[in-house]
């Protein structure tokens, strides 16, 4: 990495924000639209605007101590987890919950050299890192943590000064203009994602469930299955699917299992996602079957995922020499790659989402298609789509 020359000391934030380098610094920043192309102008920032040692971005936070999406400038030692235990002794936290909604922070505003040497913070990192004094800005959005950027310096390089500050404090706007900017991007990407899952599996019965679990979209079909799970063949003819339409808490249940495994695989690129879904079966009329699956747009939003919940209709059932004998067939043909690269295409992944979600190059992922494309005799995407309905 290439450290622009930082400002010369004395200079007033004003001055510093005038300078030629870090107005084209901010100038990409404000331009981007990807949290990857937001982190490398972040960094390019704080190279133009002082010294440090490294930077840490945090971003898409489950809890207030649980980052999602780690950034950092110059890798961190150790592995999973280290970084694990990074996050569970670092003082940030208790800062932050005893002053909601912090904008820009330094280690010394709270902890004397004395202090901050007692902490297990300092025993088990900062010391053998070679960086003492920090820096923090936060962003949020209402009370929620969107993500946070600190800056580290090493004893040699000193603490951050009143004077830098004030330039931090003059620098936290540009910055939350563009993490706010991502997360509304992510968001809108996310919902439009979820609508196109929806229409793309119409008439099948299915649900969109935010990360929340609450509802975003569902299609008649899907209501009435969800009158079957609630109350039955008898009731449920009686019930007015829209009226009293609720999901199923089997159902539920397993969406708030993969919420829980999702957040304890917190720091493992964050790619649970399921490509071939998690059947489950109501536990009192087995005939009734569901896939429940956790959604991931791509592994650089900071949105989380979505869930869909996919109802198997009796219908569908009472159709199988018609209809389902020609996916067997289709699923026997296929290897298991073959079978998530059906799925992922079928959500609208790019090659980019699926070389990402799967661990694979982007070349690899082409050929892979063109593959695929030959063994089921199809040219595009949309025909393949077609094929899988």
């Amino acid at each position: 990495m290439t450290t622009v020359q930082a400002a010369p000391k004395g200079l007033s934030p004003a001055q510093v924000l005038a300078r030629p380098a870090l107005q084209k610094a901010l100038l990409k920043l404000h331009a981007t639209v990807e949290l990857e192309g937001m982190w490398k102008a972040a960094v390019a920032v704080f190279d133009a605007a002082l010294p440090q040692r490294f930077i840490v971005g945090c971003f898409q936070f489950i809890e207030l101590e649980r980052p999602m999406i780690l950034k950092f400038s110059r890798p961190l030692p150790g592995g999973l987890d280290n970084l694990k235990r990074f996050f569970e002794v670092c003082p940030v936290w208790g800062i932050l919950e005893a002053n909601p909604r912090l904008k820009v922070w330094r280690v010394s505003d709270d902890f004397d050299e004395q202090r901050w040497e007692q902490t297990e913070f300092y025993r088990d990192f900062v010391r053998h890192q070679g960086w003492y004094y920090g820096a923090l800005l936060v962003f949020w959005k209402g009370n929620r943590m969107l993500g946070s950027l600190s800056a580290q310096r090493t004893r040699e390089q000193g603490d951050f000064s009143d004077g830098e500050m004030g330039l931090l404090a003059s620098l936290h706007p540009h910055f939350n203009a563009a993490v706010q900017r991502l997360d509304k991007l992510h968001t809108e990407h996310t919902a439009r994602a979820a609508a196109e899952q929806l229409l793309r599996r119409l008439p099948l019965p299915t649900v969109l469930l935010d990360w929340n679990l609450r509802l975003i979209h569902s299609n008649p079909a899907a209501r009435d299955c969800c009158a079957l799970w609630n109350f039955g063949p008898g009731r449920a003819r009686t019930v007015k699917s829209r009226d009293g339409f609720q999901i199923p808490t089997p159902l539920l249940e397993k969406c708030r299992t993969l919420k829980a495994q999702w957040n304890d695989r917190m720091l493992e690129c964050y790619t649970l996602a399921s490509t071939a879904g998690h059947p489950i079966s109501h536990p009192a009329q087995p005939e009734l079957r569901a896939s429940v699956h956790l959604v991931q747009r791509s592994t650089g939003s900071i949105t989380k995922p979505f869930f869909r919940i996919d109802f198997e209709e009796a219908a569908q059932r009472d159709c199988e020499v018609a209809g389902t004998e020609k996916h067997l067939t289709l699923h026997t043909l296929l290897t298991r790659r073959e079978r998530e690269l059906v799925e992922l295409i079928c959500q609208g992944a790019a090659n980019k989402d699926i070389a990402g979600r799967l661990c694979l190059s982007v070349g690899t992922v082409k050929k892979e298609l063109n593959t695929l494309y030959q063994k089921l005799e199809v040219h595009s995407r949309s025909q393949l789509m077609a094929l899988m309905r």
